[in-house]
């Protein structure tokens, strides 16, 4: 079963239908090197939808009461929108300077909110739901193996550049935090297939 953090195809084909019209008025009234008020009005309309756009996104999110997968939402609608309509019609290269999407912000949420607590089992203070014996690699182990299966292993991802962008940084925050954990306590017994399953597991996330 697949868990929906999928495009608000609703709101996704509206603003397409108004940015295809700013498109179309643009094309044919925008002056880059005019001050003229009127010249520079569908830059600002189309500055205004994005960001109404995303207040509308994060009032619909609240609906997910797992911070994760609210902050999924948001990035695959947010990162649909630049690459769907802003890249190809050049909006980024256009629109005021701060005028982006807020799916670099929604990444850094995510992963603050699903692989921080992950990593946070390779600290010396142990959460208090996990027994006084466990080690830190098995909290750590039992924590990541959680968070990637059955869990967010269903989520779905629609966008592949999305969905290997958010594996990169999977990878490069806890594997690499674990290799250097590793590095730093050489006295442990270390099994270098647990690596490659972790790889593995980070590279079926998101498929649904």
């Amino acid at each position: 079963m697949c868990l929906c953090t999928s495009i608000n195809e609703c709101g996704i084909r509206i603003l397409s239908e108004i940015i295809g019209l700013l498109r179309h008025i643009l094309l044919s009234k925008w002056d880059p090197h005019s001050d003229d008020r009127c010249s520079q009005l569908p830059i600002t309309m189309i500055q205004q939808m994005l960001i109404n756009f995303e207040d509308q996104l994060e009032k619909n999110s609240e609906s997910f009461s797992d911070p994760s997968l609210r902050y999924q939402f948001l990035l695959n609608n947010s990162y649909f929108v630049r690459e769907e309509f802003l890249e190809p019609s050049n909006y980024v290269y256009i629109l005021p300077s701060g005028t982006t999407l807020k799916f670099m912000q929604y990444q850094e949420k995510y992963m603050l909110a699903s692989w921080e607590p992950v990593l946070y089992c390779l600290q010396d203070k142990m959460p208090l739901w996990f027994p006084k014996h466990s080690s830190q690699l098995s909290r750590f182990k039992s924590e990541f193996q959680k968070t990637c299966t059955p869990h967010q292993k269903l989520w779905k991802v629609p966008n592949p550049r999305l969905r290997q962008k958010l594996r990169e940084a999977i990878t490069d925050k806890v594997i690499t935090g674990y290799k250097r954990y590793l590095e730093d306590h050489p006295e442990l017994e270390k099994c270098s297939s647990d690596l490659q399953d972790m790889e593995d597991m980070v590279n079926e996330l998101f498929e649904g």
